[in-house]
């Protein structure tokens, strides 16, 4: 049987956010996908390419979606069930990736999957107009939909650094 490739709208959501929150979904299941079995060697290893470790990026996307949710969607702080889920901090002094070891697989999945019950939640509780509304914050205008754009475009983009952090260390075996 040939692999499905249908995006089916999220149920409980207007139809056109059920649609972007599904492209979501299958972003998350193609990371998840690559993340699987990673040993806590591989989420640690800090490639000689690039400063960022697999851990740093695992811990840098949940938050990155937790903030595009709170403060750019719903114009809130974090509550604390979510600020609880983020220690460490996003970046260091330097502006970089904070870097991020000794945290568990499951420690980021469940990160991942907490933050992500949220936005979906959140999300589906949205009216289409309210998806469509633009916000100010700080310097720029953002809508929710567009929120949902970028979370894809900036997951993807991770994925490919991981996918070849992973490469590099099958590399040097």
């Amino acid at each position: 049987m040939a692999t499905e490739r249908i995006l089916t709208p999220l149920p409980g959501c207007e139809p056109e956010i059920g649609y972007a929150l599904a492209a979501l979904e299958d972003t998350r299941r193609r990371t998840l996908n690559i993340i699987a079995d990673l040993s806590q060697r591989t989420l640690d290893w800090p490639p000689p390419f690039e400063r960022n470790s697999i851990g740093s990026l695992l811990y840098h996307i949940p938050a990155i979606e937790a903030s595009y949710l709170y403060i750019d969607t719903l114009n809130q702080p974090f509550p604390a069930a979510i600020d609880a889920l983020f220690p460490h901090p996003v970046r260091d002094a330097y502006g970089l990736l904070y870097h991020v070891e000794a945290v568990t697989l499951d420690d980021y999945l469940q990160r991942m999957a907490a933050v992500r019950a949220h936005l979906i939640e959140a999300f589906c509780a949205l009216t289409l107009e309210d998806f469509h509304r633009p916000r100010t914050v700080e310097d720029y205008t953002i809508t929710p939909h567009y929120v949902l754009y970028h979370l894809c475009q900036h997951e993807a983009e991770h994925r490919g650094h991981i996918q070849e952090i992973i490469q590099a260390i099958e590399l040097r075996g």
